[in-house]
Formats: C-alpha cells, structure tokens, sequence
C-alpha cells in the first residue's frame, strides 16, 4: 500500500535548503521550490513580532520546544536599558508572569510605563505562554 502523497515543507539534509512541495513519507515527488530565504525570513518576521514589545533582562529571545534539545535564541544587535531602568532591581520595578502547565517564566519591566498595575499588566499582555500557548498566571 502506498503511503499518501501530502504538501509539506521540510529540509533538505543534502543541500541543508528549505523545500515546499509533495511528500511521500519521507521522499519528495515530483517538483519542489526552494522556500528557504521566504521562510527564514518569515520567522524572523514572526519572532520580531511576538516578542517585540517584551524586553528580557539581556535582550535575548528564546523559543523552546518541548520535544527538542535545542533552542531558538535571537537577540537585539544593539541593547541598553534606558536610564530610568539601569537599576531596576534596586527599585523592584519588575514582574514575572508563570506558566500554569509547562512552568515557562517571563519577567517584564515596562508595566510601570504603561500607567497600569503591575498585575494588570501582566494579565494583559501575557494571557498566553509563548512556549506551549497555556494561559499565563501573575
């Protein structure tokens, strides 16, 4: 019995490129389209986006998956905390938000800018993990 032929995007471990187009199992057939500049391109994009406005203690952005012994980090080429932020930790002007399920953390330190409570920052800015999409607990 043949296995079903579906699209799907996948890496090459010859050419180590990214390709889109129809998979049998673990083989491509037929025509595939070199889709690695377009996808990197567009996580990059996406990493921008979900973690632009949130600003880790050293600038780095990390993404995990569960099943993986690898992480995704990016980091600004460029980071300083501006003035009013430099001693934060004197000032305690920063909150952590937890993960109920998989126990991810995230600290942030703008809540204070936003002229809202801590709490009611967090909630609304990380109603959701990042890592595994659960909701976040303050």
């Amino acid at each position: 019995m043949k296995k079903e032929i579906k699209k799907a995007m996948g890496v090459s471990p010859v050419t180590g490129r990214i390709y889109y187009g129809n998979l049998r199992g673990d083989e491509w057939v037929g025509d595939k389209e070199d889709v690695t500049d377009t996808a990197v391109r567009a996580v990059f994009e996406w990493f921008i986006e979900k973690f632009e406005d949130v600003c880790p203690a050293d600038g780095q952005y990390t993404l995990e998956f569960l099943d993986e012994e690898y992480a995704l980090t990016m980091k600004r080429k460029s980071f300083e905390y501006s003035a009013k932020w430099q001693n934060r930790a004197e000032h305690n002007d920063y909150i952590h938000a937890e993960c109920s399920k998989c126990g991810f953390q995230v600290e942030n330190i703008e809540a204070v800018e936003t002229g809202r409570c801590s709490t009611e920052y967090t909630k609304v800015k990380w109603k959701y993990c990042p890592r595994c999409g659960s909701k976040m607990t303050v």
